[in-house]
């Protein structure tokens, strides 16, 4: 690039140079790469209306867009951020600046003042100093390059080397001065060691064919195959590729190995009890010995564990079909059983997306109706791919496709792997990561506990009602009981391909009945006669089993005291019962101050705001001395009469906080915090009687779902 800028001025001698503000901010985006460029906070989901730093594509993008904008303008070059105007005199130079400024005037673009530097004899500009003279080394790279401590390995030699690369120009004959240089690099890294080696070399100078074939490729090959010692003619038809190192020999690329290393090497090559393909693949990018192949497959073959593993009768890989060019364009259904219900499954060629129904028969209509009522949802297809059950040949279902308008195909007879996607859809496990993974196991675990219900309410609930993700948590009245459940959800789960693992308890005889492999992995060893149980994390809070009460625990890291740096802090405190709801308000204040004065993510926080952010985190640690019982009823206390929920909520400038109590009575009474919750208020001026309302809102809905949440129906609701 500065090549090119040089070649465009031979006689310039009046230099300025623009830098335009936040560079890449200043490219607007549209509305589809603005949804690209989502990304999720504390506060919300929010996408970017201009190009954001950081992103792989943005350099490129900024630099395609800037040119654009001056490629009319005689005598100014962009380089990244960086506009450079010249001119032979200063009548020439000025006018130019002008003509630019005009153009950015229009687009409003705007520049960094401070960053400016106008009608200059000499300017640098990315690693070099322009001048009329044209271009020399920027003085503070030459003074970093003599300030460099000399290299002690092979990583710090590539990181000065790379450094140097940029002067490389300025430097004559550099290629044929780093050439001892280089050839340190290429021996004092070698990915084996000296002595195995040493070992190989050996191995290869007892070989008697490898020494014979050592002496064919220093003397030449014959012209004629008859002409070579028999125990290397194996070796005719690759030798234009075979050359010897430093007492190696070579395939190209590939290390030929000695006789006496060959059953080593099969051991390496199988160690991971991979598949005759893979180990071939892996074998032929370094090795080489004739025959490999063959010991491979014999190696392998003869394996007892992949024997024992391997699939008895590997089916025809599936045949995937091309992929569209819209969603639900193209779709392939198939009908299965499971547990001895039927389901129709459909799958969208494009998306991958999978519906799944329930049918109560198999008739041609039902297939129809449930196949109307995914089409309802998604629009009817272009083309519907099928096996050739009973179902689809009909005449009803042939009508269906012609009253629909789509095209109905079917695979072969006896060939499933026709229709693949549908077949691979059928035995598909969800996999981690996928955004739909969480939801669909959630609903399998659901439907799994109600198909086996049947007198097993209690642990039918607790699968169904009180599981978050993978995570469940419940409470029962007795041990027997707790006993009860657990044994019949892990004997419900194991029906649907579940299996529950990792339990704890706050009682002592219920991991007694369990085995020691299904229990966390903190008390697995534990002697649960002696030793005492250990704290849990939950929920990114501590679960103290033994008092079974919850706790924080908080962990600070440094950080800088940046906006970046805040931000990092402030998201890893996690509050799921809203107890510290007045501390973790101010917390979202701090922020609000922060994006309000246009602070960015790494420029340092005005003192006011430091005070304030330093005394919230002394005040944090305060949260480690809060213990919240998980038992709403007291100890000691008698039969509980009844249960009220009580509700409260109060406003100010800052934002708005609603608590709820748990008030239990009989003789006496007694409250409990339940939870509490918080907004911020808005960073405009308002009154505080402004907020009331957003809390008595919010102080209604908790009420309701709470109430409906806790399992007594004598609670009453107060207000």
């Amino acid at each position: 690039m500065i090549e090119e800028v040089v070649t465009d001025m031979p006689q310039e001698e009046v230099f300025s140079v623009l830098d335009a503000t936040s560079g890449y901010w200043q490219v607007k985006l549209d509305e589809a790469s603005s949804k690209l460029c989502t990304f999720n906070t504390p506060f919300g989901i929010y996408r970017f209306t201009r190009l954001p730093f950081g992103i792989k594509s943005a350099p490129e993008v900024f630099q395609n867009h800037m040119t654009e904008l001056f490629t009319d303008v005689e005598g100014v070059k962009v380089i990244v951020d960086d506009l450079l105007v010249w001119g032979k005199d200063d009548e020439e130079h000025d006018a130019r600046p002008k003509q630019k400024l005009t153009r950015a005037r229009e687009v409003n673009l705007k520049f960094n003042a401070k960053k400016c530097k106008i009608k200059q004899v000499e300017v640098p500009n990315v690693g070099h100093v322009l001048s009329k003279d044209g271009f020399k080394p920027d003085p503070e790279k030459i003074r970093a390059v003599k300030e460099m401590k000399p290299p002690e390995n092979v990583k710090e030699l590539k990181t000065f080397l790379g450094f140097i690369q940029c002067l490389g120009k300025f430097m004559p004959n550099l290629a044929i001065e780093n050439l001892e240089v280089n050839e340190v690099q290429l021996t004092a890294h070698l990915p084996i060691s000296q002595e195995r080696y040493s070992e190989f070399q050996q191995a290869t100078a007892a070989d008697p064919t490898l020494q014979a074939l050592s002496t064919v490729v220093r003397s030449g090959w014959p012209c004629h195959k008859q002409e070579l010692p028999l125990t290397v003619c194996e070796y005719w038809s690759c030798g234009d590729e075979i050359s010897e190192i430093d007492g190696l020999l070579f395939k190209a690329q590939k290390y030929i190995v000695p006789q006496s290393k060959r059953k080593e090497m099969l051991e390496l090559i199988h160690e991971s009890h991979q598949g005759i393909l893979k180990c071939k693949q892996r074998a032929r990018d370094i090795l080489f010995w004739p025959g490999m192949s063959y010991q491979i497959e014999e190696k392998v073959s003869q394996c007892s564990l992949c024997v024992r593993f391997q699939k008895a009768q590997p089916r025809e890989p599936m045949i995937i079909k091309d992929l569209p060019d819209r969603m639900w364009s193209k779709v392939g259904t198939d009908l299965f059983e499971y547990n001895g219900i039927y389901y129709i499954l459909c799958v969208d060629y494009y998306s991958k997306w999978i519906e799944l129904a329930k049918l109560d028969n198999l008739t041609s209509d039902n297939v129809i109706c449930h196949l109307k009522s995914q089409f309802s949802r998604y629009g009817k297809p272009d083309e519907l791919i099928s096996d050739n059950g009973p179902q689809y040949p009909s005449s009803a279902f042939s009508d269906f496709s012609k009253s629909y308008g789509f095209l109905h195909a079917t695979s072969s007879p006896h060939f499933p792997q026709a229709n693949g996607e549908a077949e691979r859809a059928d035995e598909s496990p969800f996999v981690w990561g996928g955004t739909s993974s969480p939801g669909c196991a959630n609903l399998a675990l659901k439907r799994t506990a109600e198909e086996n219900q049947r007198g097993k309410e209690k642990t039918t609930h607790f699968l169904t009602t009180n599981f978050y993700v993978d995570d469940g948590l419940m409470s029962t009245s007795t041990v027997v009981e707790a006993v009860s459940v657990v044994k019949e959800a892990r004997e419900m789960c194991a029906k649907g391909g579940f299996k529950l693992h990792k339990f704890i308890s706050n009682n002592r005889e219920v991991l007694e009945s369990l085995p020691a492999e299904d229990r966390a992995s903190g008390i697995k060893d534990l002697d649960l006669d002696l030793d005492p149980l250990l704290m849990e994390r939950v929920l990114g809070v501590e679960w103290c089993v033994e008092r079974d009460s919850f706790k924080f625990k908080i962990n600070l890291k440094d950080k800088p005291v940046t906006r970046r740096g805040i931000l990092s802090i402030v998201s890893s405190v996690y509050d799921p019962f809203g107890m510290a709801a007045p501390l973790l308000l101010r917390r979202k204040r701090i922020f609000q101050h922060l994006c309000k004065e246009g602070i960015d993510w790494d420029d340092p926080v005005p003192d006011a705001l430091r005070d304030l952010w330093e005394t919230w985190k002394e005040e944090l640690h305060l949260l480690e001395e809060m213990e919240v019982r998980r038992c709403f009823k007291p100890e000691g206390f008698a039969e509980v009469k009844d249960v009220q929920l009580h509700h409260f909520s109060d406003a100010s400038t800052e934002g708005y906080i609603w608590p709820v109590l748990i008030h239990s009575s009989r003789r006496c009474q007694r409250q409990n915090p339940l939870l509490a919750g918080r907004r911020q208020g808005p960073s405009s001026s308002i009154k505080a009687s402004s907020c009331s309302p957003f809390g008595a809102d919010s102080r209604v809905d908790v009420s309701t779902s709470k109430r409906d949440d806790q399992e007594r129906n004598r609670i009453q609701h107060m207000r």
